[in-house]
């Protein structure tokens, strides 16, 4: 997901953009420790994109708590089209990923690899289709 990121950024110009790069783990509590963290340090982001809904949920609480306005301040993204998208204030803008295709094409791909007596073709790289859900925290 960073990659991903990180490559949609400079294939759009990003030139003034700092790419900070915090390790978190896949929750809310660990999003709003980091966010805390680079607050208290004195960066002052514009923007974070994190790598599921529930590190940005996180980083929303962070940023609340800290008195920033979202978007107005800082806006957030995140990755997963979760159920609490909705639900918070501001609801978070995020990426749809298709999951359902996702395993599906996995399954194919296991079950090639079974009817081959376990030998593997080649390693692919599928790009899948995603939506971007523009909701208010952008």
């Amino acid at each position: 997901r960073r990659r991903g990121v990180e490559a949609a950024i400079k294939e759009a110009g990003g030139k003034d953009i700092t790419l900070t790069k915090f390790i978190s783990e896949f929750s809310s509590e660990s999003g709003k420790e980091i966010m805390s963290s680079i607050l208290e340090s004195g960066q002052e982001p514009d923007g974070v994109i994190c790598a599921s809904d529930f590190i940005a949920l996180g980083v929303m609480s962070a940023l609340k708590e800290a008195g920033k306005m979202i978007p107005e301040d800082v806006s957030v993204a995140g990755i997963g089209d979760s159920w609490a998208d909705v639900i918070t204030r501001p609801q978070l803008t995020s990426v749809h990923l298709y999951y359902k295709q996702c395993g599906s094409v996995a399954v194919d791909n296991l079950l090639g690899m079974v009817e081959n007596g376990g030998e593997n073709k080649a390693i692919q790289q599928i790009m899948l289709g995603y939506d971007i859900i523009d909701r208010e925290s952008v």
